[in-house]
């Protein structure tokens, strides 16, 4: 299972970015060429936060299909046990059983408790990510009060070209 974690303090765009993956699963994924159908399963919060399992089959075969979790709720203890549950599926109470193929999970980066909870979920070790390279997204320049902000490839792209990898 690839696991993709958006990290970020309150209102720096993870639900966003998120909503934008959301988006594109269900409409701009079928411009794929193989892509026969997309089922998903969607749990919504009155926050414009959401659970969702999207099932991507491609080809002919039934068997050819790639499972992705998304969650954008991370803000809480509440919202984190929601995850927790609908990840573990405990009597396919959610969904179908099978593996997961890309999970990705936003998380707060100002609260290690609730850090520690996503990543335990994850099956990830709390400092599994000390260590990684970080993508230069932007470059800045100022210059006698002018700012110039070059943005580079965004996360959403990135994020796109990492699912469309796994489907090719």
């Amino acid at each position: 299972m690839k696991i993709i974690l958006i990290q970020g303090c309150e209102d720096t765009g993870k639900t966003t970015l998120c909503n934008k993956l959301d988006e594109w699963l269900q409409k701009e994924i079928f411009k794929e060429k193989s892509i026969k159908r997309v089922e998903l399963i969607k749990q919504c919060f009155n926050n414009n936060d959401f659970l969702a399992i999207y099932d991507i089959i491609s080809g002919e075969k039934e068997e050819n299909c790639k499972r992705i979790l998304v969650n954008s709720a991370s803000d809480n203890n509440v919202t984190i046990d929601t995850f927790r549950n609908f990840y573990e599926n405990k009597d396919e109470k959610y969904y179908k059983k099978k593996d997961i193929d890309v999970l990705i999970t936003t998380i707060r980066k100002e609260n290690p408790e609730l850090i520690e909870k996503v990543m335990e979920i994850c099956n990830l070790e709390n400092n599994y990510f000390n260590n990684c390279a970080k993508i230069e997204m932007l470059s800045y320049c100022s210059l006698n009060n002018h700012l110039l902000i070059q943005i580079e490839d965004t996360p959403f792209y990135l994020i796109k070209e990492k699912i469309k990898q796994l489907l090719s």
